[in-house]
């Protein structure tokens, strides 16, 4: 009967006759479900008159395209009803309503538009409902409940219908802050103060609410990411999400299905699932993660696990436990916190964009509907940042991009309880014990506060720590819980934020400081110096410094951090020093062994073999002296100036040992080195075998060297032709060829054979296995497969066979590099002769 009694009420539904304050903007699959929503919104005072899309499609001719980027000139998604969105939107510029709440999914009723600002995908909103006229100021306070079927909306409305019996139980007073580190805005402006370095950007967001009075206005529990507690987030908000609390205020990343609750953690919907409702009155949740306001997985491609129960904005108000509400984004977003700071006290003076719309919806919400209070907050932030609907800087398309993502998810029409909104409490008072040095504190900081507060310190300086890598927003460096008198100790130069909280008020202060050094030396204990040369010892130090001499031998001074001594006498000696830098002083040790001269040969080394007979003789001396270069003998070979010395010694006999010396005059003080010895190269023995096989001669080299050095050899084959190699052949006309033979040495000696190789040829013709022929009459047979002609397909023929025997066994008539065998290097020599007519055989 009920069914019918449905059927008949939507036939007395006059598309365009809205005379209720709210239109419920539903499909027929939904219909149920609607009257259901309009008999409870009955009950608070609201007269609402129920349009499904089938009557607008029916009825009503698309508008223009919104004057935005995005699905009007890329039309991305074929899921999509873009037109039916027209219709709605044509449809609304008649209404005379305060509210519009939509009830049904992105499959149901379509986003009022896809927009493209800016970067990244395109994002739904239903910002062009609130506004038909397209002038960004909302005409309606709309919300989205995105059921997708009956039983889904069944779940909404039972939800709403016990928040309206729980607000009795008061705990609509109820709050929960959650901090999070989160990504700055794009486009922040600069500025000569904390702005040179971002804070945590959720963190502030908390610290500007209790700037506002909020924690002095409700119940708050505070859970910050800074407290290093994964524990404590997840637990605030099972707790939150479980019942008792009236608002959940989130300001850290977001996905598509869940919120930033550590520090590359995330709080899902799967643990959402886990939760059951145990106290009265579910909240509403304001978050700025970026994305978990999305709603349209029937339309877009959205990620979800296999184990996440759905989106976070469906699922929060579908499930059992979760909220009566989300206020978020639809895509990505950011904000951008604005500061003061006087004396390095440092307060939160604004904050623009996505937070901005958040903490004006919380301020306006108490006393109001949810509605009411998200359009409020619209209106306020459109004209505070001068929204614009056609951008010409990328500052106003980001601007006008977080705009248009924010989405109320929820009844509109809900009336928040009436809370008195309080002044805030004077914050913590800070005052500083110690005294800084040119605007810096050097060493430990203390400070004194005129309560218990909880004292954390982060490290702001070029967003990085020096021993744990990058860093966003600064770095927590340390803290301290319950105390009334702090000393921090700085562990690295740069600057620093000190926050205190007495879990309802945060003071900032802002200080630079370094940590105090401790002078610290480096330098060789032990070095070896030498008469008559002077000695300089380098003194590192970590800071300026200076440095004089306690005990020496005469003569030892420290000059720029470097000791400087040239000893008379060898033995050992110390030196004790000492350095100094801010009021801090260092002795240090030296000890020094003085030797005589150091004189060493270079070149060649001591013993060397298989020279050539003019060799080159280097010394190297510890100091710079004239150098005499003497035979055993003492007979003169050459001399030379300086610490590097090197003379030519020339015309020697192959095979014999050679001595040689060093007399250095240094100062008028003449030193001797000791002997050292070559032996020069003997000169090789040249041999060689030979075999006859036609016309073919095999030669092999048999040559010796008594150094056993690498030999060269060099043919003179005896009919105009030379080769290398130490193993070849060559081919012959009959007739008798002397063949010469040519070894060098790798020092440049050699020796020569001659032998008379006859060849008798009687052959007239030959016939290959292959069938090549001769075409030029040199001995070669490069047409490979005997067709007459040389062509690319004798290339590729003896490219695929040569290493068989029809080639191998027959080297003479197929050796085109010439090199006594065949291999890749023949087939390379032919294709040059083919390609381009140049023979190199």
């Amino acid at each position: 009967m009920r069914v019918i009694i449905v059927i008949m009420m939507v036939v007395f539904v006059v598309v365009g006759t809205s005379s209720g304050q709210e239109i419920i903007l539903t499909s027929e699959k939904l219909i149920n479900s609607a009257y259901q929503l309009q008999e409870i919104h009955e009950k608070v005072g609201i007269q609402s008159d129920i349009v499904t899309v089938e009557q607008i499609w029916d009825s009503y001719s698309p508008v223009e395209d919104p004057l935005v980027s995005g699905y009007s000139t890329e039309q991305v998604y074929d899921s999509y009803n873009y037109t039916l969105a027209l219709k709605i939107i044509s449809f609304l510029r008649t209404v005379n309503a305060s509210y519009v709440t939509i009830l049904g999914d992105a499959d149901i009723v379509p986003p009022s538009y896809y927009a493209k600002l800016i970067f990244y995908e395109p994002f739904p909103t239903d910002f062009f409902y609130a506004s038909p006229d397209y002038d960004l100021k909302p005409d309606f306070a709309v919300g989205r409940i995105p059921a997708g079927s009956e039983d889904e909306a069944e779940k909404v409305l039972g939800k709403i219908n016990d928040w309206l019996s729980d607000i009795g139980s008061g705990n609509y007073v109820n709050a929960a802050l959650i901090g999070m580190r989160i990504y700055a805005a794009p486009y922040s402006i600069e500025r000569e103060t904390i702005d040179d370095y971002e804070v945590w950007q959720g963190e502030t967001a908390v610290k500007l609410l209790e700037d506002l009075g909020f924690t002095e206005t409700f119940n708050t529990t505070i859970a910050l990411q800074s407290d290093e507690e994964w524990t404590s987030v997840k637990q605030t908000f099972d707790e939150a999400l479980s019942g008792g609390y009236g608002v959940v205020f989130h300001v850290g990343h977001g996905i598509p299905y869940a919120l930033d609750s550590d520090d590359g953690g995330m709080y899902t919907t799967r643990y959402m699932n886990m939760l059951d409702k145990r106290r009265p009155l579910l909240p509403v949740v304001l978050s700025s993660g970026c994305s978990a306001a999305a709603f349209d997985e029937e339309i877009r491609d959205i990620y979800l696990p296999n184990w996440a129960p759905g989106l976070w904005s469906e699922f929060l108000l579908t499930n059992d436990a979760g909220g009566i509400a989300f206020v978020g984004f639809t895509g990505t977003t950011g904000s951008d916190y604005q500061f003061s700071e006087s004396d390095g006290f440092v307060e939160v003076v604004g904050v623009k964009h996505a937070d901005n719309i958040l903490i004006k919806t919380l301020k306006n919400l108490p006393g109001n509907r949810l509605g009411d209070a998200f359009k409020a907050a619209l209106e306020e932030v459109k004209s505070e940042e001068n929204i614009k609907l056609n951008p010409s800087t990328e500052v106003e398309e980001w601007k006008l991009r977080v705009y248009l993502e924010a989405e109320l998810i929820g009844d509109p029409v809900l009336k928040y309880p009436a809370v008195s909104w309080r002044q805030p409490e004077s914050p913590p008072e800070i005052e500083v014990l110690s005294q800084p040095l040119n605007g810096v504190y050097k060493g430990e900081v203390s400070f004194r506060f005129d309560r218990p507060v909880s004292a954390k310190v982060f490290y702001l300086e070029s967003r990085y720590l020096p021993d744990r890598g990058y860093s966003i927003f600064g770095e927590l460096v340390e803290k301290a819980k319950d105390v009334r008198e702090y000393t921090f100790t700085p562990p690295y130069e740069g600057k620093y934020l000190l926050r205190v909280s007495d879990g309802k008020r945060e003071s900032w202060f802002a200080f630079k400081a370094s940590p105090v050094e401790e002078l610290k030396i480096e330098y060789p204990e032990n070095v070896t110096a030498y008469v008559g040369q002077q000695l300089e010892v380098k003194i590192e130090a970590n800071m300026g410094a200076g440095c004089s001499v306690v005990s020496a031998p005469a003569g030892v001074v420290c000059e720029n951090m470097t000791l400087k001594w040239t000893p008379a006498s060898t033995g050992v000696f110390k030196i004790v020093f000492e350095v100094t830098a801010n009021n801090q002083s260092v002795q240090g040790e030296l000890e020094v062994n003085v030797r005589e001269i150091e004189i060493k040969a270079v070149s060649p080394p001591n013993g060397s073999t298989g020279l050539p007979l003019d060799v080159e003789l280097c010394a190297s001396l510890s100091r710079a002296c004239n150098v005499e270069f003497l035979t055993s003998s003492g007979s003169a070979i050459g001399s030379g100036d300086g610490t590097d010395v090197c003379v030519s010694w020339s015309g020697l006999e192959e095979g014999r040992v050679y001595q040689w010396m060093v007399r250095a005059n240094c100062s008028g003080v003449t030193y001797e080195s000791e002997t050292w010895w070559f032996r020069t190269s003997y000169r090789p023995v040249a041999d060689f075998s030979f075999e006859v096989n036609g016309s073919v001669v095999s030669f092999t080299s048999t040559s010796t060297d008594a150094d056993g050095q690498k030999l060269m050899c060099l043919w003179d084959f005896g009919d105009g032709s030379r080769g290398e190699g130490c193993s070849t052949a060559h081919s012959y006309g009959a007739g008798s060829y002397t063949v010469t033979l040519t070894v060098v040495d790798e020092a440049g000696l050699s020796s020569s054979i001659s032998k008379v190789v006859g060849v008798v040829n009687d052959e007239t013709s030959v016939e290959l296995p292959a069938g090549s022929k001769d075409l030029d009459g040199d001995g070669l047979y490069e047409d490979i497969n005997g067709d007459g002609k040389l062509d690319f397909e004798d290339i590729a023929y003896f490219q695929w066979h040569f290493k068989e025997p029809q080639f191998q066994d027959y080297v003479s008539y197929y050796d085109f590099k010439p090199d006594g065998t065949i291999n890749t290097r023949d087939v390379l020599e032919l294709y040059v002769y083919w390609k381009w007519g140049v023979k190199r055989w």
